[in-house]
């Protein structure tokens, strides 16, 4: 168990368009005691982020109707400190593309597929980099 972040669970809004990935990463998640939102699309993740601050978004890097760099550039005027708070999922990393958005941003990367380890410490590192830690909470789906 980790400490909370103030009083309540760390905040993670996660972003996929495939189903059974995003409800296997909510389970996971949650189970560490992180209160989660699931998006499977760039506007259900755009009016989550307009809804409340996250603590991390987990995002994967295509989209039905976007991208995770489009989404995290559509979320800045309402969490101008997201880059740091931003893991991007892909299986195309090495792309020239994606590989400046990382660099510009400095956002954290996920290589898919990645193991649940892997998930858990990128998660994990993105809140002790933000001096941001977890304490149990529920998790809940986007509406």
């Amino acid at each position: 168990m980790v400490a909370p972040v103030g009083d309540r669970p760390a905040q993670i809004l996660l972003v996929d368009d495939e189903p059974l990935i995003l409800r296997a990463f909510e389970r996971l998640l949650a189970r560490d005691g992180y209160q989660l939102v699931i998006a499977c699309t760039c506007r259900e993740a755009r009016e989550a982020v307009a809804r409340q601050p996250f603590d991390v978004v987990v995002s994967d890097l295509h989209l039905p109707d976007g991208d995770g760099p489009a989404l995290l550039q559509l979320a800045l005027p309402h969490q101008p400190d997201l880059p740091r708070r931003f893991i991007l999922m892909s299986g195309d990393l090495g792309a020239p593309a994606t590989r400046d958005f990382l660099a510009t941003t400095g956002c954290r990367a996920l290589a898919k597929p990645f193991s649940v380890p892997e998930l858990r410490a990128a998660v994990l590192a993105t809140l002790e980099h933000e001096g941001l830690t977890a304490r149990p909470g529920t998790a809940r789906i986007a509406s």
